[in-house]
């Protein structure tokens, strides 16, 4: 789908402007399936559901035509509106996240990824 190509091509790689400075974006997807108590909390109800998530929490539906020039065209004239949409971490976080530890999980069919 469409909207695959457009995650593979923008999500976290093109910056957008915003009224603080610039901004990416960062594409996701849910299983609503798997996860269907959450996309009835959601408000969900037709697959696939486009939305901006603000960092404040609220969110904005895309309701435009599924192509990549109208979800770039709606990211852009969104963050270029947006106060707080920036981030700055710290400079350690440019390495990632280095964990150890262990897990116990009781044994049961699928994967752990």
């Amino acid at each position: 789908p469409e909207w695959k190509s457009i995650a593979n091509t923008h999500s976290e790689m093109t910056p957008f402007a915003t009224q603080d400075g610039t901004s990416t974006v960062k594409f996701m997807k849910m299983n609503c399936v798997d996860f269907l108590p959450t996309c009835k909390e959601q408000g969900i109800r037709q697959f696939p559901t486009l939305r901006l998530y603000k960092r404040d929490g609220t969110f904005v539906n895309f309701q435009g035509k599924r192509s990549s020039e109208a979800v770039v065209q709606f990211l852009e004239q969104q963050l270029a509106s947006s106060h707080g949409m920036t981030v700055s971490h710290h400079s350690v976080f440019a390495e990632g996240c280095r964990v150890k530890g262990a897990l116990k999980v009781p044994r049961i069919a699928g994967s752990f990824q």
